[in-house]
């Protein structure tokens, strides 16, 4: 453990097959090892040899599953354990029960290029990418916990890499030349950061338990996730940004035609009125700038029906106003400050 081996494999008639690579180090209650086999020819096949009990997990590209010798001529190929695709998902902080673990489907498989050339590829669009890991987790938690776009999609091209990728790899811009193609679960986890961050412009004071129902519980299904969710392939489903935004019934906070308050008039410059009307439980009211910051508050008496709150002091922009309720969930209203 800690110390980086190197050796040589050698034939039993003397010649060289291969110089590998080792270092292993305790990484909490696991083993990780790790081997770097450098071959003298790549038609060679290499194992890795276990014995004793316990749990076994590789990770690697290069996992052989098929043109392997016969059990005749090589008996102990019995013994060979084929690859799978399921729990390769790293046992890293994804696997946390408090970080959304995203995974990717089939973005679009075809796109016109810089030059107006078709690029295609050999995917089908909805379906789970090749590249996204699978649960579950090493102690069996279903992950990942969300699916979003990945392959293929387009970014913003950085403008000072415009001209390094139009003279060397022009297939890989899009029509204008300023966008790029990317793809996998690098595209897909910043899709619902971004989905995210949308919904604490509109919920600033959201939990973290909070975005996580709204993700989970308002994500959709199709013909490829099926209805047996959530899974070690899809999670929950496929991200719904718009269903997270206009309400599903995972939030306890709500905006609607129908919410337990009114505010008038809005835009305002000099005050608003919060109109409470019969609801009798309201207990306090506050005011949140886009950036999470309370400029407002207010408790709430129960002989109260409506509010007048000035606003002189408070800068021009969009806030949040919510009341919150006792043994009710709190109500929300986008308000703006001319």
């Amino acid at each position: 453990m800690g110390v980086l081996g190197v050796d040589t494999l050698w034939s039993y008639n003397g010649n060289r097959l291969a110089i590998f690579q080792t270092y292993g180090q305790l990484v909490g209650a696991r083993y990780s090892m790790t081997y770097v086999i450098i071959p003298d020819s790549t038609t060679y096949y290499f194992r890795l040899m276990s014995k004793g009990t316990g749990k076994l997990d590789s990770w690697s590209f290069e996992l052989v599953s098929s043109g392997l010798p016969s059990t005749s001529s090589y008996p102990p190929i019995v013994n060979y354990q084929n690859a799978d695709f399921n729990q390769n998902i790293c046992s890293s902080f994804q696997c946390s029960d408090v970080v959304l673990c995203v995974g990717q489907y089939v973005n679009r498989n075809n796109y016109i290029d810089v030059n107006g050339n078709l690029q295609t590829f050999p995917t089908t669009e909805g379906a789970i990418g090749a590249s996204s890991s699978r649960g579950p987790t090493r102690d069996g938690r279903t992950k990942p916990d969300i699916t979003s776009t990945g392959e293929v999609t387009m970014s913003a091209l950085k403008l000072s890499s415009a001209a390094w990728f139009l003279a060397n790899q022009p297939f890989k811009l899009a029509q204008g030349g300023m966008h790029i193609r990317d793809g996998g679960t690098s595209s897909a986890a910043p899709v619902v950061a971004g989905a995210i961050a949308l919904y604490l412009q509109k919920n600033p004071t959201a939990t973290w338990t909070d975005i996580r129902n709204r993700i989970l519980l308002c994500s959709k299904t199709d013909n490829f996730t099926g209805t047996n969710l959530p899974n070690n392939i899809w999670g929950n489903g496929k991200l719904d940004a718009f269903n997270m935004m206009i309400g599903c019934n995972a939030l306890p906070v709500k905006e609607n035609a129908n919410s337990a308050f009114m505010i008038y008039p809005n835009p305002a410059s000099d005050y608003f009125t919060i109109q409470l009307g019969e609801n009798k439980n309201a207990q306090q009211v506050e005011i949140y700038s886009t950036l999470g910051q309370i400029v407002y508050s207010k408790m709430v008496s129960s002989k109260d029906s409506s509010l007048r709150i000035p606003i002189d002091n408070i800068s021009k922009g969009v806030y949040v106003a919510i009341v919150r309720f006792e043994n009710q969930a709190p109500s929300s209203k986008t308000i703006v400050v001319e």
